[in-house]
């Protein structure tokens, strides 16, 4: 088994945005933890690969297992 450890960084931080505009934030979130459920479920050596690769139904029932739980 490979372990692989990204960290994710922030582009927006430090660039000021008005106080009530946290929808980039909250896009930012958003999608790190996607990628990260991906990274988790569908195999690949890199981002690209694991995107360009067609879930399975196993991994689509894992997926929504996982997100039905976060709820």
């Amino acid at each position: 088994k490979l372990e692989v450890s990204l960290t994710l960084t922030n582009k927006f931080e430090g660039v000021e945005t008005d106080a009530g505009d946290t929808g980039a934030q909250s896009l930012l979130l958003s999608t790190k933890q996607m990628l990260a459920d991906i990274m988790q479920f569908q195999p690949g050596d890199s981002l690209q690969e694991m995107l360009s690769l067609p879930a399975t139904a196993e991994q689509e029932a894992a997926h929504k297992q996982l997100t039905a739980e976060r709820q």
